[in-house]
């Protein structure tokens, strides 16, 4: 008998090892085992198993199976084959998704080492001799001590050699050593624990879907609810009726900022029953998550997309919140799965209920939902009686120069009602889609532009540090004093970004205590966190950011919404930009008036008739659906038809056009919508020449382009550099960039 087994490398091939008889009624897939690859020992996972083998050479045998709770059950494995046949990724790297380590190295968690005297060493105390007058004063101490399980380190002040002695005492019997594991997220942590409330809209909610959720069988919903209606109490409830049946929950959430907050709504309900998931967490604190898991301890999990391939047990409730979010998309490394679509499968294979929720529902839901596929639950009313926000659009086309208060960034009417908040002790956020300082050094006199080294974008000037910095690479440079062009010192700061409308705010209204929140604030650890929890202790009065301010954020005291510039991504080379713009000025919209007092909302625009932006700045959900879905009809894409997007990168043009034009030559044989080859709008990343294809498919067959590549090229294809050029593929891609 034989197994093949793959390995956390870029490969979609498998290895071949034998099995040991002693192992033979062991292993089945999903096993994790123990093999010499490369010369290493290494762990894998058997992927299948065979009586026989066409390879004729020295096919060496499996060490051993590794460990049960390396093992993946068969719902999740088989959601993890699905995530591999229909994204085209290596199954490794899948599959690290669900064990997301080294293989070859455990989790290791925070753990207090603790130490208590034997009855062995309560008798002896008396009994050691003068020599050894330390330890016995470390056992007089251990017994005479009301905590009778003392931290090792406290025990420093009774002797600094504590460590040894305690080593000689343990050898002795005298003392026990225990470990103690230490909750990482006790931060977190608020206890502030209310009663579920819900309203008659949100109770018809609840028990529609709890009643799909006592069974066994896959029920997929849509909670569609206003903005401020109370969606998460539903699903909230929810979960405590899937834990009084035994059955564990996974939420998603798309923002890492957004999770720490659920989280503690949570723990507030399920205490040590829930756990908190996503990228930036340390090792140790995915240790503390992960046994748990395996000792079947968490029975809800809060989490970012990654979080779907967990290995929760006895799954019962899947809930998408916000699922309209880009950031379910994985973009950069493979595999490119979107944890949405991941979520609906691995609900359908556990036979669970699955919630989406959103204010602003994808298109691709949209349709989903009115074709039936589906079960769609509205809530149409805001939860606690507010109403909605005073939406006004402010033309930035009308003002005069005289009228606006710095360089045509804020006019009069958002400064105004941002005074008029503060006045009131109320609580402003505002929303600027675009972090930095300024959006280009140039030259004024050749009008060159400053660009990265490495990608065809302008570098971005940051005013901490006085650099300028590329947002793709990460190339970092001082802000030049002179052209690089003509040399002329003539040179000029255009644009702006958060940093600069935080420094002309404050400059025209002193009294605004100003936290921003971006990438760059936000990107040490617990910084998402201390950000939002200083806002809602109100220690600031304005929340100044970028898009991940815009969605689930719920802050009672916030009663004015400002949008500085509502015009970014509009005219980006993607046909889901008008959906993007539509989505982020209606959530961030929904962020005033949450409680009893009315929200204000200024949009400032330079393209007030742009249909999308006039649809969102009027809460008409029903007019952009109808214009987008016409859009989409009328070009073919998505919900209509699927796509596929083919990335060709490399540093010599001439061998990318080559290889564009096998690659296209082969694909138009079988009849495929093709657009392209062409030049990508950001041609130049990383030091790499970028070309791409965009593949329409038949929503009626799903799965026709994959039968394509893995007939017609072959997985391998994907894997191999032809000539310098690397190919990637991207299904259902979130963005054309």
């Amino acid at each position: 008998m034989y197994a093949h087994i793959t390995f956390p490398v870029y490969s979609f091939q498998s290895f071949t090892y034998k099995i040991p008889i002693k192992l033979i009624n062991h292993l089945q897939t999903g096993v994790c085992v123990k093999v010499s690859f490369r010369n290493k020992s290494t762990l894998g996972y058997v992927v299948k198993i065979t009586k026989e083998v066409s390879y004729k050479g020295k096919i060496l045998p499996i060490d051993s199976i590794y460990s049960d709770d390396y093992c993946i059950e068969k719902e999740l494995w088989e959601t993890l084959i699905w995530t591999k046949n229909y994204y085209l990724a290596p199954f490794g790297q899948i599959i690290k998704l669900s064990i997301p380590t080294n293989f070859n190295k455990k989790f290791k968690s925070n753990v207090e080492r603790r130490v208590s005297i034997t009855k062995k060493g309560i008798s002896e105390i008396f009994n050691l001799n003068n020599k050894t007058p330390a330890q016995k004063k470390m056992l007089v101490f251990l017994h005479e001590n009301p905590k009778k399980n003392i931290k090792i380190s406290d025990l420093s002040n009774i002797n600094t050699n504590y460590s040894y002695i305690c080593k000689i005492l343990n050898e002795k019997k005298l003392i026990q050593f225990s470990e103690k594991y230490i909750n990482p997220f006790k931060n977190y942590i608020s206890r502030s624990k209310v009663k579920i409330t819900l309203n008659d809209e949100q109770k018809k909610a609840y028990e529609k879907i709890a009643d799909k959720l006592n069974k066994k069988a896959f029920s997929p919903f849509y909670l569609k609810g206003v903005t401020g209606s109370g969606k998460t109490e539903v699903y909230l409830k929810l979960a405590i009726q899937a834990l009084k049946k035994n059955k564990s929950t996974i939420i998603l959430v798309p923002e890492i900022a957004l999770t720490p907050a659920v989280f503690n709504k949570f723990f507030n309900f399920f205490g040590s029953k829930v756990g908190l998931w996503h990228s930036r967490l340390t090792n140790s604190e995915k240790g503390w998550v992960w046994q748990k898991l395996v000792r079947k301890e968490i029975k809800v999990i809060v989490g970012a997309r990654s979080a779907i391939y967990l290995p929760i047990t006895n799954l019962g409730l899947i809930v998408i919140d916000e699922e309209q979010e880009s950031s379910y998309k994985q973009e950069n490394p493979s595999p490119r799965y979107n944890a949405r679509d991941v979520a609906l499968v691995r609900a359908k294979l556990s036979k669970s209920t699955v919630v989406l929720t959103s204010a602003t529902p994808s298109l691709e839901s949209y349709y989903n939902y009115i074709n039936n596929k589906f079960d769609l639950i509205q809530l149409k009313e805001r939860y606690g009686g507010s109403v909605y926000p005073d939406i006004k659009l402010i033309n930035m086309k009308l003002y005069k120069k005289d009228e606006f208060q710095f360089n045509r960034h804020i006019s009069k009417k958002i400064i105004n009602d941002l005074k008029n908040c503060i006045s009131n002790n109320e609580q402003a956020i505002l929303l600027h889609n675009r972090r930095g300082y300024a959006n280009i050094q140039m030259c004024k006199k050749c009008d060159w532009i400053f660009e990265c080294k490495n990608c065809s974008t302008s570098l971005k000037y940051h005013k901490v540090g006085n650099m300028m910095l590329c947002h793709h690479c990460n190339y970092k440079t001082m802000l030049s004093q002179k052209c690089l062009n003509c040399s002329s010192e003539e040179l000029i700061i255009l644009g702006y970004g958060t940093q600069k409308i935080e420094d002309e705010i404050i400059q025209f209204i002193p009294e605004a205590k100003i936290v921003r929140m971006d990438i760059d604030t936000s990107k040490y650890k617990g910084g998402h966190y201390k950000i939002l929890n200083k806002f809602k202790n109100q220690d600031y009065n304005v929340l100044l950011g970028t898009q991940m301010i815009a969605k689930g954020l719920d802050f009672e005291n916030v009663t004015f919404v400002g949008i500085i510039n509502a015009d970014v991504g509009l005219f980006l080379p993607d046909f889901r930009a008008g959906e993007k713009i539509f989505q982020l000025i209606y959530q961030v919209a929904g962020r005033a008036g949450r409680r009893k007092k009315r929200g204000l909302v200024s949009i400032q625009t330079y393209n007030a008739d742009d249909v999308f932006i006039r649809a969102a700045a009027n809460l008409d959900l029903d007019k952009f659906y109808k214009i987008a879905l016409k859009q989409r009809k009328e070009l073919s894409y998505p919900p209509f038809n699927r796509v596929t997007r083919i990335l060709f990168k490399g540093k010599n043009k001439k061998n990318i056009l080559q290889l564009i034009n096998i690659i296209f030559n082969k694909i138009k044989l079988h009849n495929f919508n093709i657009i392209g080859p062409s030049i990508a709008p950001i041609e130049k990343l990383n030091g790499l020449w970028r070309y791409h294809l965009l593949v329409k498919i038949d929503q009626q067959k799903p799965y026709s382009f994959q039968k394509f590549i893995v007939n017609e090229l072959g997985l391998k294809f994907l894997e191999k550099s032809h000539n310098g050029v690397r190919i990637s593929l991207d299904i259902d891609p979130i963005t054309m960039l």
